[in-house]
């Protein structure tokens, strides 16, 4: 198994980093695992704090979701102002965000910032006029949410 776990580590840098598999010849026992464990645990590192930050400002939620969102209005009585919708959507969120408490984990950081968008999204749909807690406003709302 540890041999398996070096080859590995010697292939799946280059194939990642580049897309291409490394020269049989630079594959040998002399490989350094220990840089490449501490390279994969910077990169990492380093891609929690740009998916944090992502989540944390909002951007993230906007590219999964504006265009989904946009899609499920349109098919409803509220397609006139579907565009509007979304954006108010966001008014709303980024003024809930700054209540938003710093989670310490990544998954805590979601969940928290989804609950925000979902609580945007439900005073939107409310103040459009989507009475909370119609059939109607929970099969748009499962349409804009939980499918994309």
């Amino acid at each position: 198994m540890d041999l398996l776990k070096r080859r590995v580590s010697q292939v799946a840098p280059e194939l990642f980093l580049l897309g291409e598999l490394p020269p049989p010849e630079s594959l040998g026992e002399t490989w350094d695992w220990e840089a490449t464990v501490d390279i994969f645990g910077e990169l990492r590192d380093r891609l929690e704090s740009v998916v944090r930050a992502g989540l944390e400002s909002g951007g993230f939620w906007q590219s999964l979701l504006d265009g989904h969102a946009e899609c499920a209005l349109k098919a409803t009585a509220l397609a006139g102002s579907a565009r509007e919708i979304v954006k108010q959507t966001w008014v709303r969120y980024y003024q809930i965000e700054p209540s938003v408490p710093v989670q310490p984990t990544l998954g805590e950081v979601f969940t928290t910032h989804a609950a925000a968008l979902i609580l945007a999204m439900h005073e939107t749909l409310v103040g459009q006029g989507v009475a909370p807690k119609s059939l109607s406003a929970n099969i748009l709302f499962e349409c804009i949410v939980f499918v994309a």
